[in-house]
């Protein structure tokens, strides 16, 4: 749901290998979720995931984190009228900032508050903090070029702040608001992540695939 907002730590037994293969292994996150609170044990010692097979490329150390909050961004849906509900933290009604107001003349006062648009595709932002520092970067970016940059700001987010971009895969619903965030970031040196067959064309014919 776009604006939900979670605070999670996986077990490195939430992890597991899907579609083991030599070119592409997999992995997902699986099982129950160990929700950080405050006063709670952290995590122990950092996990290193080991893919089976004949696999010579590079091992993904999981470091521990003090706390992981995901942010919906772009989503199909969005629903500002649903309440808080477990370690999902719901936008108030209308968005994230009372202080950002479209002209609506149609309304007595004129005004209504500029909250966040759903469309099709994903884009998420990850924060994620050990030790007393902060990182965030944005997973996936959406279908429209500036849908994501846009969402971002009526949630009360400057695109500034990120620090790297991690591309699930290539479909452009995916994919599209990289053009957006080169738009307003203009030219920087932000590590962007992804499959190298990220770029790969794909084509179905008229039989089924």
């Amino acid at each position: 749901m776009l604006g939900d907002m979670a605070a999670e730590v996986w077990r490195e037994s939430d992890i597991a290998l899907i579609s083991p293969s030599a070119d592409a292994p997999l992995y997902l996150l699986m099982r129950e979720v160990v929700v950080c609170t405050e006063g709670a044990a952290g995590p122990g010692p950092r996990a290193v995931v080991q893919p089976v097979g004949d696999w010579s490329g590079e091992t993904i150390t999981l470091e521990p984190v003090d706390e992981l909050r995901v942010l919906s961004v772009c989503d199909n849906i969005v629903d500002i009228m649903l309440p808080d509900q477990g370690v999902a933290r719901r936008l108030p009604l209308g968005g994230a900032t009372a202080a950002q107001f479209l002209e609506a003349r149609s309304l007595a006062g004129g005004k209504v508050p500029d909250a966040p648009l759903a469309q099709h595709g994903f884009s998420a932002l990850v924060t994620a903090a050990r030790a007393g520092r902060t990182h965030r970067l944005l997973f996936d970016t959406g279908m429209t070029p500036t849908g994501c940059v846009d969402n971002l700001r009526r949630l009360g987010h400057d695109p500034g702040d990120i620090e790297a971009v991690v591309c699930s895969h290539g479909h452009f619903d995916h994919t599209t608001g990289l053009s957006g965030l080169m738009t307003v970031l203009g030219q920087q040196k932000m590590p962007v992540l992804m499959h190298p067959e990220f770029w790969t064309r794909r084509s179905c014919s008229t039989a089924r695939c």
